[in-house]
């Protein structure tokens, strides 16, 4: 789950949009 956090930071900050697509791929990864 680090490696989730660590997407969460960078791309949320970077683009929320992207964040977005990630939860719906990883779901559970980048949710926490």
């Amino acid at each position: 789950m680090k490696f989730g956090e660590k997407i969460v930071e960078g791309v949320f900050l970077e683009r929320p949009n992207r964040y977005l697509a990630r939860v719906e791929i990883g779901g559970k990864e980048t949710l926490a």
